[in-house]
């Protein structure tokens, strides 16, 4: 069930951080709701403060209550459309803890045993280095035997709020978690002048790396993109979607037709629940294949 208790809680650490905050509400559909008065076509609600938040709050329970909807937000983007915010996706809880006790940093559990980590920057980063940003610290911790979600580097990237329902993990209310007490901001010039090298393109690209506590084998996947019918994947610590990226990448690589290749990311988004129509299971398989593509031509 929805709590209406932990989107209060969430207002208050979020708001605390950034004073204006972006909110989208995602239907099952794929379709990302705010009726415009003017055209009556549907958009995101932008750079809403804590009172506009709370004032809306009634919408995002009705729109959430009918159909299993997903709310997101993600820090406004300033005046210079620059943004002072990072994101990492798919972190186990001892990962995300760790890099609470680092930096400041807001916790939310998006389901059981995933966490994604929202970090305040001490200043604002173009959308260009945002994205440098988050593939560098993601680079980090695999490097360093950890996980997180190597597909998950996007410009502007949504996080999923506390107290709404995940439309992908029945009866899973997504929680906010307390993070570490430090006040130190993540600075993105460290990181981005760092003379240390990020992972090489393939790594990102999904190649195995060491892991500590990597989970059991993966079972095969259905559909033709596999070197065989009983073709067992190697034991690391992969999510789904960066399995797709993975096997977009290698797609890419092999030549193969882009069409058959999105089919057959959608296809299986959809059999294993991740999309729950054709349209959003394509739609994600489309992101997929071109992120895919640009990271082997930039390789």
């Amino acid at each position: 069930m929805l709590s209406i208790d932990a989107f209060a809680a969430f207002l208050d650490s979020a708001c605390a951080l950034w004073p204006r905050l972006d909110v989208a509400v995602a239907l099952p559909s794929g379709a990302w709701l705010r009726p415009d008065a003017q055209s009556t076509r549907w958009t995101r609600l932008g750079g809403l403060d804590k009172a506009a938040l709370g004032r809306t709050a009634g919408e995002l329970w009705s729109r959430a209550l009918r159909g299993g909807a997903g709310i997101h937000w993600r820090p406004a983007a300033d005046a210079a459309a620059a943004w002072r915010y990072a994101l990492l996706d798919d972190l186990n809880e001892v990962t995300a803890q760790g890099v609470a006790r680092r930096y400041r940093a807001v916790l939310i559990r998006t389901s059981p045993g995933s966490v994604q980590a929202v970090l305040p920057l001490a200043r604002a980063v173009t959308p260009q280095e945002q994205y440098k940003l988050q593939s560098a610290l993601v680079a980090r911790l695999l490097a360093s035997g950890r996980n997180a979600d190597r597909g998950a580097t996007g410009q502007g990237q949504f996080a999923r709020m506390p107290g709404f329902p995940h439309p992908g993990h029945d009866r899973f209310v997504v929680e906010l978690l307390q993070g570490g007490q430090t006040e130190t901001l993540l600075d993105p010039d460290a990181i981005l002048t760092d003379d240390v090298p990020p992972l090489p393109a393939a790594a990102l690209c999904g190649e195995a790396v060491p892991v500590r506590a990597p989970r059991g084998p993966q079972a095969p996947r259905s559909g033709a993109r596999g070197k065989g019918a009983g073709s067992v994947r190697p034991v690391v610590a992969q999510s789904a979607s960066e399995r797709d990226f993975k096997e977009a990448c290698d797609s890419v690589r092999r030549g193969d037709d882009p069409a058959i290749a999105i089919t057959a990311i959608a296809v299986d988004a959809l059999a294993r629940g991740k999309r729950r129509t054709e349209a959003e299971a394509r739609a994600y398989a489309e992101r997929t294949y071109a992120a895919a593509l640009a990271r082997v031509r930039a390789a």
